[in-house]
């Protein structure tokens, strides 16, 4: 670019003070040159986002429920609609092999660069020290359909993403994936951009769920959503930029502090986590 005398006009931009200053420091000649020190204000990922909601709602032997296929309905609907989603995959009232074969669908699709969020709203149980997911077609006592958190732990490391966030609204399950409590002790102006941007780029492998390894509460809101959901819902509807999920954390336990069940979020290091966080970034 020039000036209008003809001579050469060099702009280089920076997002920080400290490189814009180092930069300045090494140029022995300048001519007319402006460097600029311009905050960084967007969230940068470099891979495709993509969603497994499962929701099971028809169970064959168990109680029906309500919430479970609403609450996945509604939560793609948002993500589809608002968010940057490659893919958002819901998938109601499956058995074991419906479920086992959409997360070996994920493994052949995802790459080292993207960013998975798994959610699972249904019956959970526990049995001789074992915490298990329950298909539609799960009988009420142990039987080979039933999905060990082990085994789903093992499928979900399969999956070669940056982030995988597991979101799970079922009993007993909370604690069942073995990993390390992830603490919240941050102020709203710490989740800024710079804090998503190097959450983007460390892998993050977590879970985010409405209990403990103790039973949650069956309760709807509007006869239509769990307390869980119907929060996560509020909050994905009330971002219009981004979040990340240990904010969606945060705001989940305040939600639920005067309720029986607490929510529970920690990092999962045998799925590669590595200080990274999900970053649910908004289109508008």
């Amino acid at each position: 670019m020039n000036d209008d005398d003809g001579n050469d006009l060099n702009f280089y931009f920076y997002t920080n003070l400290e490189t814009a200053s180092k930069k300045y420091a090494s140029i022995s000649t300048v001519s007319k040159q402006v460097i600029a020190n311009v905050p960084s204000d967007t969230i940068n990922p470099t891979g495709k986002y993509y969603a497994l909601l499962i929701g099971n709602s028809k169970y064959v032997k168990w109680a029906s429920l309500n919430s479970p296929s609403n609450d996945v309905k509604e939560i793609g609907k948002i993500l589809k609609k608002k968010y940057e989603f490659a893919s958002v995959r819901i998938l109601n009232d499956s058995t074991r092999s419906d479920i086992f074969t959409e997360l070996k669908k994920l493994r052949d699709t995802v790459t080292p660069n993207d960013y998975v969020l798994i959610y699972y709203s249904g019956h959970g149980q526990k049995s001789e020290d074992r915490a298990y997911w329950i298909p539609v077609n799960g009988e009420k006592e142990w039987d080979p359909e039933w999905i060990d958190s082990i085994t789903v732990s093992a499928a979900i490391k399969r999956i070669k993403a940056k982030h995988i966030l597991l979101m799970v609204d079922s009993c007993y399950l909370g604690s069942s994936f073995k990993g390390q409590s992830a603490e919240i002790d941050l102020s709203e102006s710490e989740w800024n951009v710079q804090m998503a941007n190097k959450a983007l780029k460390n892998r993050a492998g977590l879970v985010l769920a409405s209990g403990g390894s103790t039973p949650v509460t069956d309760a709807t809101v509007d006869d239509r959503h769990s307390m869980f959901a119907y929060k996560f819902i509020d909050i994905l509807e009330k971002n219009n930029n981004f979040i990340l999920s240990s904010e969606v954390a945060s705001k989940l336990k305040k939600y639920h502090a005067k309720q029986s069940q607490t929510p529970q979020f920690y990092e999962v290091a045998n799925w590669g986590h590595l200080e990274g966080d999900f970053v649910f970034v908004s289109k508008n």
